[in-house]
């Protein structure tokens, strides 16, 4: 994998193909074992950006590497049986969709063991807690509400009016052509998912 700079976004390429043209990636808090809130304001990620975040939305690369958050501050992916404990609608209606099923095309293709491709078709590669090759856990497979959401450890514990602070509730555009790009999905179109949604959405 390399990592290039076209017309100011970041352009992930895989052995000569390009896969995805993103404002960020989540691969250097992988490699470094970073939480989200180093460059993200909310912890599980979002669009708007620390001071740290906005170096690395702008070169691509820190000069040295930052400082962890706080331990409180240092949100885990928890796996979907969590989510679902609140959310037993939203989770129905999930399965309903084609992320719930992600992960089957890639082992029909047995590409499943593949980096590029479990990038996005499961939920939190390479991230702590997230899905990993070696273990293949069943509750990081696919593109589940974590994967969208980001990382639910302290929306999960946290008190229950503040508990939407802890989780990403505004999905951006750019952050879904990161995968539905237009070489894999070239029939992808945000503005039309916006206005249908992709699951059900409870109200609270």
């Amino acid at each position: 994998m390399r990592i290039e700079n076209i017309l100011g976004k970041t352009v992930l390429v895989f052995a000569g193909l390009l896969v995805s043209m993103v404002f960020a990636t989540p691969r250097y808090a992988a490699k470094e074992s970073l939480a989200c809130a180093v460059c993200h304001a909310n912890v599980a990620g979002g669009e708007e950006m620390t001071d740290n975040g906005k170096i690395y939305k702008e070169k691509h690369a820190f000069d040295k590497k930052p400082d962890n958050v706080e331990e409180g501050r240092r949100a885990t992916y928890i796996g979907v049986n969590k989510c679902k404990m609140c959310h037993m609608k939203t989770y129905k209606s999930w399965l309903t969709t084609p992320h719930a099923g992600a992960f089957k095309i890639l082992v029909d293709k047995a590409s499943d063991k593949k980096e590029e491709c479990v990038a996005c078709h499961t939920t939190g590669s390479g991230l702590i807690g997230g899905f990993a090759i070696a273990t293949a856990d069943e509750q990081m497979k696919n593109v589940t509400c974590e994967g969208c959401h980001g990382p639910g450890s302290l929306h999960k514990s946290a008190a229950k009016e503040d508990r939407k602070k802890f989780i990403n509730t505004k999905i951006t555009e750019s952050y879904c052509i990161s995968c539905h790009n237009k070489e894999q999905s070239p029939k992808f179109d945000y503005k039309e998912y916006v206005k249908k949604g992709l699951h059900e959405i409870e109200k609270k």
